[in-house]
């Protein structure tokens, strides 16, 4: 069969082609190799987003954090609540400005962020294994600039 015969009979459009489709793809399989690595910690994505986000921030507005991690501010204020019930991040009035809450990382929530931090670092070189440490760097360097607009 020729190419162009075989070109006529492709799909116009393959799933496996579609970047939406391969990055969840890839998020599924980052997010597996971090599932098994955290064992029974019992945190959700966002939930260890926030706490990693916040080891690296300091004390914060629940609304800045939720900026700096992706989160909705209905999705962050249900996780600060969950994180909160769990004694690992508490808050406080902004001494500016009475009405904003500043959320922070209690003592077993840092502790448990270096925890995860270690963990999150194991899963990364996990999923990113296939790849040669140039292509890692391009990789992350190039979703940067996806995430960026």
């Amino acid at each position: 069969m020729s190419i162009q015969a075989r070109k006529a009979e492709e799909p116009a459009y393959r799933l496996d082609d579609q970047i939406g489709y391969l990055l969840g793809r890839a998020q599924a399989v980052a997010l597996g190799n971090l599932r098994r690595n955290m064992g029974d910690l019992d945190l959700t994505p966002p939930q260890l987003g926030a706490i990693l986000k916040l080891m690296e921030l300091g004390q914060v507005s629940q609304n800045e954090l939720g900026r700096q991690s992706g989160m909705k501010p209905a999705t962050v204020h249900g996780v600060i609540q969950r994180l909160q019930k769990r004694g690992l991040v508490d808050s406080s009035p902004s001494p500016e400005d009475q009405r904003r809450r500043l959320v922070f990382l209690t003592q077993t929530g840092t502790q448990m962020a270096a925890t995860l931090a270690g963990h999150s670092q194991d899963a990364a070189e996990k999923t990113l294994s296939p790849l040669t440490i140039v292509e890692q760097g391009t990789l992350n360097d190039l979703l940067c600039r996806v995430i960026a607009g």
